[in-house]
């Protein structure tokens, strides 16, 4: 049973070194990227495991240099959040303009709190759990010696 909490510890703390990661990543990403007005051209539309469609918009704008970009968002959903034609704030790279996102919370943060939260969890609960969880011991009286009948 130790096994258990040693490796969901493991895997908790790979989920907040991934998590931590992944957050730098994207501050990182925040400090060198350029804000830009894209407009979005399709909602793409993508089957998950279970079959069930998310959409993901496709969005063109141009860097400041003048080149012409094309991008689906990583962040889908289960119904078009947007709208063919809707202009949207873009951000991206200039070293790599390929790798832009739309402007807003969860499509720059939902990476890394989601795998911040799983780890902390896990970890937690690997650290705590067995405290929590684990009968304590009840100690029973001792007979005095003697003859008691």
């Amino acid at each position: 049973m130790v096994w258990k909490r040693f490796l969901m510890g493991f895997i908790g703390a790979g989920l907040l070194v991934g998590g931590g990661y992944l957050a730098y990543h994207q501050y990182d990403f925040l400090d060198r990227a350029v804000e830009t007005k894209g407009r979005v051209l399709e909602m793409v539309r993508k089957t998950r495991s279970k079959g069930r469609p998310t959409y993901a918009p496709k969005v063109s704008f141009k860097t400041a240099e003048g080149a012409s970009v094309e991008f689906t968002s990583k962040l889908s959903s289960s119904s078009p959040s947007y709208g063919v034609g809707e202009t949207v704030n873009v951000l991206y790279d200039p070293i790599d303009p390929q790798g832009a996102e739309i402007k807003g919370f969860l499509s720059i943060w939902l990476g890394p709190i989601v795998l911040l939260i799983m780890g902390s969890f896990m970890f937690l609960f690997s650290v705590l759990g067995g405290r929590l969880y684990t009968k304590k011991s009840v100690e029973v009286p001792k007979m005095a010696s003697g003859n008691q009948q």
